[in-house]
């Protein structure tokens, strides 16, 4: 789950008065802006990819395993995007956390998102935009939706 703050501007008719001064701001006794945070379910499109399939993609690349926090996400971030770019699907893909539906994160190569503000597409590509990535992960279907961790 994501929290945005959002503002909402609010036109009238009738004079207002606003009670609190932490959500609201008048612009004038017509205009009200609203300030608001919102929790935003976020759900991405996309193939897993487990840790160890990545620290192998690393070792591949002539990195050495990972021996610290730090190693691993340097591992996981450069193999993430060798595959990405070694697929063609480097340019339209982002990178995020997701867990499945009994709670495990998983790293996913994401084509789509729920969320516009992802700056990917909100609905499923066609296949040819995924069928590298699927080929080089050997994965058997297409990419799935998974919740954002």
């Amino acid at each position: 789950m994501q929290t945005r703050t959002i503002l909402i501007r609010i036109k009238t008719n009738y004079d207002v008065e606003v009670n609190s001064s932490k959500t609201s701001l008048i612009v004038d006794s017509r205009i009200i802006i609203v300030k608001l945070k919102v929790v935003v379910m976020v759900k991405y499109y996309g193939y897993l990819v487990a840790d160890e399939w990545l620290y192998q993609r690393g070792v591949e690349m002539g990195h050495p395993r990972p021996e610290t926090y730090d190693d691993s996400i340097d591992i996981i971030i450069l193999a993430s995007r060798d595959v990405r770019t070694e697929t063609g699907v480097y340019t339209y893909t982002k990178f995020r956390q997701v867990k499945t539906l009994k709670g495990k994160i998983f790293w996913c190569i994401a084509f789509a998102a729920t969320d516009p503000w992802e700056g990917l597409p909100t609905s499923a590509p066609p296949e040819e935009r995924y069928k590298p990535l699927k080929e080089a992960l050997q994965k058997n279907g297409p990419p799935r939706w998974f919740q954002a961790s």
